[in-house]
């Protein structure tokens, strides 16, 4: 596997140590951050990129995530020596596969942290479409009960919901930028205390979308729950606490996997589900709905199961949408 990194830091290029004799991962090319669109015109399906990121400001990193993410064949992380990304998941809304802060770096990029990808990479190679049967295969199943039997550092099963709040961009054009960070701020806390009432955690939050985990106990669905009810029941928060003037409109996805827990470090983790989940967020979900892949209503209890009709495959995962109330012909008490 090629390896190219984009940096003009003498501390970066010293971060990286990558065995000589290692026979499947090349050794770093490093090329100045000015030669990226230049050098990805040239290079190699497979191959991997490392963008520092550090040093540029909001827009200028956006765009340059953008070109990357535009590459087809291309998988690629950033690199954030001074931590200047404050939302680590926006990296992943483009696609990325890895983010490196400025503990991790200081600390080098090794053999191992690339091996550990190194799977992850082949299922994404030439934006392949995963099968639907390996798509909804099997994989072992790690329950915890409740969030007090979970200890950061291992390896658990968890539902992922992403969620987002419609219409960024016309907000961002139409309010104040303080009135809007408050206005916000409410909505997060208010999601923030109904999944809590579910046994949901807010986990990665950006300004307006993120993702909240559920533990897998092995028993029902809580996740599925919470979303049916908060798509039901959100007008309730917009006429009794919201400060925006206007009804606000979500989309949610939720996909299901296994992920090492983090209390801190997010950024550094790598997981497949957690990156499809953002992809289904982002790529797949229309505003106003809520979706699940066929893994998450096969463990949702039976009763939930006709308020959702088919949605069609998005990376070989079969998707289901929430009916609309009015379709649902099930009677909201119910949930």
């Amino acid at each position: 596997m090629d390896l190219i990194v984009f940096t003009n830091s003498s501390r970066v290029r010293d971060a990286f140590r990558i065995g000589r004799r290692n026979r499947h991962i090349a050794q770093p090319v490093f090329l100045r951050i000015k030669e990226l669109k230049k050098a990805l015109k040239t290079a190699r399906v497979g191959t991997l990129v490392y963008l520092d990121v550090s040093r540029m400001d909001e827009k200028t990193r956006r765009s340059a995530l953008r070109e990357l993410a535009g590459e087809h064949g291309i998988l690629f992380g950033a690199l954030d020596g001074e931590n200047a990304v404050k939302d680590p998941a926006e990296v992943f809304h483009f696609g990325a596969v890895d983010y490196v802060n400025g503990k991790t770096l200081a600390a080098g990029i090794t053999t191992k942290r690339i091996t550990r990808i190194t799977g992850y990479l082949a299922e994404q190679r030439d934006e392949a479409v995963v099968p639907a049967a390996d798509a909804a295969r099997e994989v072992p199943r790690i329950p915890a009960a409740e969030w007090k039997d979970i200890i950061p550092g291992r390896e658990y099963t968890f539902y992922l919901l992403f969620m987002e709040i419609d219409g960024k961009e016309d907000m961002e054009k139409r309010y104040d930028g303080s009135n809007l960070k408050r206005a916000v701020a409410s909505v997060r806390s208010y999601i923030e205390r109904f999944a809590a009432s579910f046994g949901g955690r807010v986990w990665m939050w950006g300004d307006f979308n993120g993702i909240i985990l559920f533990p897998f106990n092995g028993s029902e669905s809580r996740a599925v729950r919470f979303a049916l009810r908060f798509m039901l029941f959100k007008h309730f928060y917009d006429i009794q606490e919201s400060q925006f003037p206007n009804f606000l409109s979500y989309r949610i996805a939720i996909h299901m996997g296994n992920l090492v827990y983090s209390d801190n470090n997010k950024g550094h983790i790598v997981s497949d589900t957690l990156n499809s989940v953002f992809h289904m967020g982002k790529q797949f979900a229309e505003p106003g709905n809520f979706y699940v892949t066929a893994e998450v209503l096969k463990e949702a209890d039976k009763r939930y199961r006709d308020f959702f009709v088919e949605a069609g495959l998005f990376e070989g995962r079969k998707m289901l949408r929430m009916r609309h109330p009015l379709h649902s012909g099930r009677q909201v008490e119910e949930l």
